[in-house]
């Protein structure tokens, strides 16, 4: 995909290998790293991307995955720490190995290829998954199990 810009956010102990690595898809601007941003401006970026990449290989709950459904973006990630408690399993063909490359280039690939009607359908499913997260459903259902 030569059309295909890749903006990678957030640091970490292997950025120095990456930038070494991808040298000439940085200095042709295919990819860009940003560093770190501050949550606030993370909507700017989810509204600039056609697809969110999440190849982390070790994770927490990955509120970032839920920012970027709640944004309508279709994902591809490793299915790592949260990912598959968090997502719909209508998602499933998407979470994938950790440190399977192929299947996550695969699985982008598919993305990419997708019309309007997939696409539309990825977001209403996101959009109700998603509302299961907001905060006072989930404050409710805490409070109700403490009760």
């Amino acid at each position: 995909h030569p059309d295909i810009k890749l903006i990678i956010i957030g640091d970490g102990p292997e950025r120095l290998n990456l930038e070494k690595e991808l040298a000439q898809e940085i200095s042709e601007n295919r990819v860009i790293f940003l560093g770190w941003i501050p949550n606030r401006e993370m909507v700017d970026y989810y509204g600039l991307a056609d697809v969110f990449l999440m190849p982390s290989e070790e994770e927490g709950f990955p509120r970032v995955l839920l920012e970027a459904m709640a944004a309508g973006l279709p994902f591809v990630a490793y299915d790592v720490g949260g990912v598959k408690e968090i997502t719909p399993s209508a998602f499933s063909s998407n979470i994938l190995p950790a440190g399977d490359i192929k299947q996550f280039a695969s699985a982008v690939d598919k993305i990419l290829s997708w019309d309007k009607y997939e696409l539309t359908k990825w977001q209403t499913v996101a959009a109700l998954w998603v509302s299961r997260f907001e905060t006072k459903k989930v404050v409710k259902k805490f409070l109700s199990f403490f009760s």
